[in-house]
């Protein structure tokens, strides 16, 4: 073996570098290839030389495989009872919805290999259907490994609607393409393997490029973590009114890169998912209640038993009105041309319009029974004195 030495130590030569088995990907294709050229052939053989034999084989398999779809639907309608709806809760939707996702295809090659456990089938159509159904098995796991951790998810969101919270609509949009993304990438892994494959040197080499990819799409990859960042803590959640920035608006969409926000003036807002968590997010559709204050000031002419009185009509203006709670109103200040009065009271709902239709209701009150009593509202004014002027006697 060469070697080169340097101060006593000894350093590979490039030929001996480590190198990666490069991934053959034409073996298991020409494996593939070679066994459905096999299987063609074969069962052309077989149906000339055994004619009745062969075809009662496919019959029966046939058969087999429209009881499996029959024993399939007639399980659909027995979960979904009555109504004939889906469940979406219990063992009723876990076993719904797995039966659901058997593929028809799958069914029908379990129905030909059922058959071929019972008759004596030529190596190569025997080779064919064990080909066959390694592939279609293993497809068939991966949609209901999929949908198992779509199910999971689900019931996480609606377990948090129960308690609560409201379930984010995006949610499943999300999760369900990082599912996909990584469900059918090991599906499809593990396919390659059972089909001779050296998986090792490809998933070391997608873990190179994954990072490569990953370095040049920072932007992506930030914005969505921070797409998984709104599912999971859910600062807000479809038709949430939010204020962010100098922006507002209703949110109709969380993706995986952007959220759509409809602003009041009815244009879409677009923005990065990134940049959003960025600023401060007001939330309107969670908050219990609002709180309001108000000033009003009047005139200085004002007797001191009116100004007793002006607390009495304020709160009875607020108490008159439904989801309307008084808190106070106080005389509060010798203002420059009025004497002022701050207002506060709180209304129990988070929509804005029933908001300002009371807040209307209170004013108008308030302006009325000012006119019974004769209270004025006071305006801006400035009181000017002026004194007579010094003469001036000219030398």
């Amino acid at each position: 073996m060469s070697m080169l030495y340097i101060a006593g130590m000894t350093t590979p030569t490039p030929a001996e570098t480590p190198q990666l088995p490069p991934v053959d990907l034409a073996a298991p294709l020409k494996t593939v290839q070679d066994t459905a050229t096999t299987f063609s052939s074969e069962t052309i053989a077989w149906l000339q030389s055994a004619t009745l034999q062969a075809v009662s084989t496919v019959v029966i398999a046939v058969i087999f495989g429209f009881i499996l779809r029959a024993i399939r639907k007639f399980l659909l309608k027995l979960i979904a009872g009555k109504d004939q709806q889906e469940p979406q809760q219990g063992v009723r939707m876990v076993a719904y919805r797995l039966i659901k996702n058997t593929s028809v295809i799958f069914l029908t090659i379990v129905g030909f290999c059922m058959v071929s456990l019972f008759l004596e089938l030529p190596k190569g159509v025997q080779k064919g259907f064990d080909l066959a159904f390694m592939i279609t098995g293993v497809l068939q796991a991966g949609l209901i490994v999929r949908e198992i951790i779509l199910m999971t998810i689900e019931q996480r969101f609606w377990n948090s609607s129960i308690t609560g919270g409201v379930p984010l609509a995006s949610a499943l949009g999300v999760m369900g393409w990082l599912v996909n993304v990584a469900v059918w990438s090991l599906t499809g892994l593990l396919l390659l393997d059972n089909l001779g494959v050296n998986v090792t040197a490809l998933i070391a080499g997608l873990g190179i490029g994954g990072l490569a990819i990953g370095l040049a799409a920072q932007g992506i990859i930030s914005d969505l973590f921070s797409a998984l960042s709104i599912v999971f803590d859910r600062p807000f959640v479809k038709d949430d009114f939010i204020i962010f920035g100098d922006k507002m608006g209703s949110v109709e969409k969380v993706g995986l890169k952007t959220t759509r926000v409809r602003a009041l003036s009815g244009e879409m807002i677009v923005v990065s998912n990134n940049h959003l968590l960025g600023e401060v997010i007001h939330n309107y559709r969670q908050m219990l209640e609002r709180r309001i204050v108000f000033t009003l000031g009047v005139e200085y002419s004002t007797s001191p038993d009116k100004i007793e009185t002006i607390q009495t009509i304020i709160k009875q203006a607020i108490e008159e009105q439904k989801d309307c709670r008084f808190d106070r109103a106080h005389f509060i200040r010798f203002g420059e041309s009025s004497l002022d009065f701050e207002v506060v009271y709180y209304f129990r709902g988070k929509d804005y319009n029933p908001y300002m239709d009371a807040n209307q209701a209170i004013l108008l009150k308030i302006m009325r029974a000012f006119v019974k009593e004769n209270i004025q509202f006071a305006f801006p004014t400035r009181t000017i004195h002026i004194t007579s002027p010094i003469a001036v006697t000219s030398l």
